[in-house]
């Protein structure tokens, strides 16, 4: 069990082509883990999502200056990497289906 929180919802392009609303995760799911399924503490026997990837991002920390010889500045960027987990929300399969599969005995 992980415990985090919906970071935000966003249009989500995976690294296999598919594209789907998801959720980002405040945690990063670990190998394995995909397909687990996704609850929330107000009612947690009701699965609301699907767990499916990591994204990782870049976020910018400091700049750190370093004065050289000849008075010649050296700049070195300094980043940390973030994993967040990410999820399907099942609310949005169902109305993709309903959008794209024809119902029961349609023609």
């Amino acid at each position: 069990m992980f415990r985090g929180f919906v970071q935000r919802v966003f249009e989500h392009k995976s690294h296999l082509g598919y594209s789907y609303v998801a959720d980002e995760l405040s945690f990063p799911i670990p190998q394995g883990l995909s397909g687990g399924p996704v609850v929330f503490d107000r009612n947690p026997w009701e699965v609301v999502g699907v767990a499916a990837e990591v994204i990782e991002a870049s976020t910018y920390v400091r700049t750190i200056a370093e004065v050289k010889e000849s008075g010649r500045e050296y700049y070195e960027k300094v980043r940390a990497v973030v994993q967040h987990g990410v999820a399907v929300r099942l609310e949005h399969v169902r109305a993709w289906l309903d959008d794209t599969v024809p119902p029961a005995g349609a023609a």
